[in-house]
């Protein structure tokens, strides 16, 4: 750009800056973050008798959750899902876990990008079980995913 005035400089400046801002997009899409949760250790399955003298077993699992993209993800409540026998499509116990539990077991309430967080989860039935955890989570600007494990 060439200008000649140092007044229309200014002025063309103005309106530069003016046209910048009019063009950004405040209701696009913000910050898009994707959080994985994987397996890291299954210990167990560990047999027991308890005091009714009912067998148990009993198993923990750590779990890592990564989270990649832009902006930052607030952890919500996480759903286990309990599957007993052959049949692992239809559970057989639905347990939702309050958001408050679950941020307290990453150890803080969110998650950003390059950050990886470590958790332990403990299980227990009187009958061979099998589990999935569907942790739920918001992103900065609003709606809410699913990390499956």
């Amino acid at each position: 750009m060439v200008v000649a005035s140092p007044r229309l400089g200014v002025a063309s400046l103005a309106s530069l800056a003016v046209l910048l801002a009019a063009c950004s997009d405040a209701a696009g899409p913000g910050a898009s973050i994707d959080v994985t949760v994987s397996l890291v250790t299954l210990l167990g399955p560990t047999l027991s008798v308890g005091a009714d003298s009912a067998p148990r077993i009993a198993c923990s699992v750590d779990v890592r959750a990564t989270a990649t993209g832009t902006g930052r993800a607030t952890w919500g409540d996480a759903t286990l899902r309990l599957f007993a026998g052959k049949n692992r499509s239809t559970p057989v116990d639905t347990i939702v876990v309050p958001a408050s539990t679950v941020q307290s077991a990453w150890g803080k309430p969110d998650i950003g990008p390059g950050e990886s967080e470590q958790s332990r989860a403990q299980f227990g039935a009187n009958l061979p079980f099998g589990g999935e955890i569907r942790y739920h989570y918001s992103p900065d600007g609003g709606g809410v995913r699913t990390a499956v494990v």
